[in-house]
């Protein structure tokens, strides 16, 4: 298991602790730019940046062209998270990280997609089972390197449940 520790495009990177890892959210109502110049300040600062992608805040194909582009050329990012997101409609044509997938955007980079011990509101739990078995599928015929993160848990039976409910199909770290 990897540790590493999420904060806001405005966080202060001053004061992170020694980790490898540090996620950037987006935040709702957000633009891109923030996130993409908040990588570029921790990979100046030897951290290696993982940029939330989340779909329902992209609001075009070329704006996610354009955000992907220059989280590669600024931030030399390796690594996404890709994620629906919490917008409760999307902005543009994408509603789900599955969407984001397919754009072929991401070719080469390692792609986190969100794991859900505890559940999500708006979905089952067969259904979050369904996607992410989805996701598995795509990273072996794709051949792309992909991860789960999940969200902040302390329930350590919801964790080892929900393990034990995935470890017939997934094969993702």
């Amino acid at each position: 298991m990897k540790i590493s520790i999420e904060i806001t495009p405005n966080a202060d990177i001053a004061a992170l602790p020694p980790v490898a890892e540090v996620s950037v959210t987006f935040l709702p109502g957000s633009h891109y730019r923030d996130v993409v110049d908040q990588a570029a300040r921790l990979r100046q600062q030897g951290f290696d940046p993982i940029p939330h992608i989340p779909a329902r805040s992209i609001r075009s194909f070329r704006e996610l062209q354009k955000f992907v582009a220059r989280l590669r050329a600024e931030a030399d990012v390796r690594q996404v998270l890709l994620i629906g997101g919490s917008l409760p409609a999307p902005a543009g044509p994408y509603s789900c990280a599955f969407d984001l997938l397919e754009t072929g955007l991401f070719e080469g980079l390692r792609v986190g997609v969100a794991g859900h011990p505890e559940g999500m509101p708006q979905l089952s739990p067969a259904e979050c089972d369904r996607i992410l078995a989805l996701k598995n599928a795509y990273a072996c015929d794709t051949g792309t390197e992909m991860f789960i993160v999940t969200q902040w848990c302390l329930d350590a039976e919801a964790i080892a449940a929900w393990l034990k409910r995935i470890q017939t199909f997934n094969t993702l770290p």
